[in-house]
């Protein structure tokens, strides 16, 4: 059963403000992080999990240090990266990911 907030979700426009835009993600805590060549390979104590972090979702994880919205991450992962189509920014898709796997907190 659907509620009526996901609704309102699907339907805004792509740069309507969402509600985590003016969370501060920060990392977190009890997290070995392990920096590679190629990005990062975390090991989470907490069910005993292991993230393997591209060099992009890597930099992502640095900037979600709680002194940054997500929408500054956004803005300042398109600036340093580039990135000229909002859309083209997959930084949303890292945020969340991070989110959900634990590794960052809001």
């Amino acid at each position: 059963m659907e509620n009526e907030g996901d609704h309102a979700a699907a339907d805004a426009p792509p740069d309507a403000p969402s509600a985590r835009d003016g969370l501060r993600p920060r990392q977190a805590e009890g997290l070995q992080v392990n920096v590679m060549d190629d990005g990062y390979v975390i090991y989470q104590a907490a069910g005993e999990r292991v993230h393997f972090l591209n060099v992009t979702a890597a930099y992502v994880f640095e900037l979600c240090d709680g002194t940054r919205t997500f929408r500054e991450i956004e803005e300042q992962t398109a600036r340093d990266f580039r990135v000229a189509d909002p859309a083209a920014n997959l930084t949303g898709e890292i945020t969340g990911r991070l989110v959900r796997e634990g590794l960052v907190e809001c």
